[in-house]
């Protein structure tokens, strides 16, 4: 039977995530990204996910490392501009 193959256009959590599960599915991955997210890789942003979603990660994804995510009480929503930083959304 012939090989499936995949292609993933973008290296954000769900384009990375994705192809880490679809390789563990013995699914070949073409990963397309542009230059700016190897820039992007020094960003040092945090993304909250659901309860789900983390789930379905550790069940899927051999983490090595689970301090990599830690449970959340309250999240503050930032946009940032060249000369604007605005707290636009709050829950708790």
């Amino acid at each position: 039977m012939k090989k499936q193959k995949i292609c993933i256009i973008g290296s954000g959590l769900t384009g990375l995530t994705a192809a880490l599960v679809l390789s563990n599915l013995n699914i070949e991955i073409d990963l397309y990204y542009s230059k700016k997210d190897i820039i992007r890789n020094s960003d040092k942003r945090i993304t909250a996910i659901s309860q789900s979603n983390f789930n379905f990660i550790s069940e899927n994804i051999k983490i090595k490392k689970k301090n990599f995510f830690w449970p959340c009480k309250k999240i503050n929503l930032f946009y940032e501009t060249k000369d604007v930083f605005l707290n636009f959304l709050n829950l708790s």
